[in-house]
């Protein structure tokens, strides 16, 4: 036992902490100077995966990622300012779409994963349904499938498109995407104490009262409810610093990271293949309905690929607010998906199962 582990008991869970936040505020700083989108959050998520893969120990406290949810889910509230109420009724069409494509995933990736990737019903299923990474793996377990290779397959989705999407939007909407970054840069206002309160206040509520009413990712659901809430009602305009909004992507960058610890590359094998081509055909499938979207709907083709994109609620919600694309939609539809993803999940899967 070295001298630090005498004097400071705590002292490897703070070096493993230490690691994840460090070598992922490099990574985001690198990315950053290469002016890479959402760089903070991708640049921590690629170098801790790497730290994972190199079996270095590193680890992100549940408190953080709770804290950094919680961020986010303030700041996509506090898109839905008092004067977007009157455009939510055109919303519909684009949830309606929503439903559709949802329904579409399930049912070709229940089919995918059971009769191309060889997985047990259940695995398939909870494999295929776009959701929490901890709460499809629980789901599948308790319907008698492999939790290991759902939360694989949805690491990996995860991380392809949260990679995949922002550089696709920064190579065709380049010029877009940097005049919205620089907008969004100069948008934010110094914030005073009182609104800070308020926010902090605003969070805690939000999240106490999703637990209360057992609502899926209650920091971040919780928080962004409340966030809309207030911000709507014109209580406050006040945002989360910029400095705060960059911390909350190192944290959950790493957080993401952390799935991928005690995987070995040899250990993917043929499961992260098959997670991948599914993955490649979830973006075609985006991409083909997004194009529905712009042509019925007359939404723009890069708001409604990101708000279809099955990257995960935070990471897309962060995608959308780091390069300006209609934040307040984005976040209305993946919570529309991911709540009917969760509630839903067990009845349609004891439907979907009798037809497999």
């Amino acid at each position: 036992m070295s001298f630090l582990q005498k004097l400071l008991p705590g002292w490897p869970r703070c070096r493993r902490i230490a690691t994840a936040l460090g070598i992922g505020a490099v990574g985001g700083a690198l990315f950053s100077y290469l002016t890479a989108p959402i760089p903070w959050m991708l640049g921590a998520m690629c170098f801790t995966v790497v730290l994972a893969f190199l079996r270095v120990p590193f680890e992100v406290p549940k408190l953080l990622r709770m804290a950094s949810m919680m961020m986010v889910g303030l700041l996509l509230g506090s898109a839905f300012t008092p004067d977007i109420l009157d455009r939510i009724g055109a919303w519909a069409g684009a949830v309606a779409l929503n439903v559709v494509y949802l329904m579409s995933v399930v049912t070709v990736g229940t089919v995918f994963f059971h009769k191309v990737g060889g997985q047990d019903r259940a695995s398939a299923y909870f494999s295929a349904t776009p959701g929490g990474l901890v709460e499809m793996p629980f789901l599948a377990e308790a319907f008698g499938g492999s939790a290991r290779d759902v939360l694989l397959a949805h690491a990996l989705r995860i991380v392809v498109v949260i990679i995949a999407i922002p550089m696709y939007l920064r190579f065709t909407e380049g010029a877009l995407f940097l005049a919205n970054a620089r907008a969004a840069a100069h948008a934010a206002a110094p914030i005073g104490w009182a609104d800070a309160l308020i926010l902090i206040a605003t969070a805690l509520a939000g999240y106490w009262l999703a637990r209360l009413c057992r609502i899926p990712a209650p920091p971040l659901i919780g928080a962004m409810i409340a966030s809309i809430a207030v911000h709507a009602t014109g209580v406050t305009a006040a945002r989360p610093p910029a400095w705060l909004f960059n911390a909350a992507q190192v944290v959950l960058g790493g957080a993401i990271g952390v799935y991928f610890i005690g995987l070995k590359l040899r250990d993917l094998g043929r499961m992260a293949v098959i997670s991948l081509a599914w993955t490649a055909v979830l973006l075609v499938m985006a991409g083909l309905f997004a194009l529905i979207g712009e042509k019925l709907l007359g939404f723009p083709f890069y708001v409604m690929l990101v708000a279809l994109s099955p990257g995960g609620q935070a990471e897309m919600g962060l995608v959308a607010l780091a390069m300006g694309i209609e934040a307040a939609l984005v976040a209305t539809m993946h919570f529309f998906r991911s709540t009917s993803s969760f509630l839903l999940a067990p009845f349609v899967f004891r439907l979907l199962k009798r037809w497999l």
